[in-house]
């Protein structure tokens, strides 16, 4: 294709070995007053016993607490948090305190203990 920002090389299958996860912290600058935002951390994979309790945990997570604070105090249009595949994410979207959302992740921990 002749489009700007079509590459023309072929595609390329990752195969899992391939892939190397890395602790990364990007923040794109955009010229929008809303933002989406994700932070993963790496758990179990679905075959282990915590698998289960972990998606319990992110499905609590997201209806009493996320909701709470990223939508109704933080004026996000929504988010949550989803476990699977050997992560446990947190995000929102729409997002105009995407900073300060990211403060709400550490603090859920704390009130998952509570």
């Amino acid at each position: 294709s002749n489009l700007p920002g079509v590459s023309t090389q072929p595609i390329r299958s990752v195969q899992a070995t391939d892939f190397e996860a890395v602790d990364a912290k990007i923040h794109h600058v955009v010229p929008f007053p809303i933002n989406f935002t994700a932070q993963s951390v790496p758990t179990v994979y679905y075959t282990h016993p915590d698998a289960a309790p972990l998606r319990v945990l992110a499905s609590v997570l997201s209806s009493k607490y996320l909701h709470t604070e990223i939508r109704e105090k933080g004026g996000a249009y929504g988010g949550g948090a989803v476990a699977g595949s050997g992560t446990f994410t947190f995000y929102s979207y729409r997002d105009p305190k995407n900073l300060e959302t990211f403060s709400v992740y550490r603090e859920s921990g704390e009130w998952a203990l509570a």
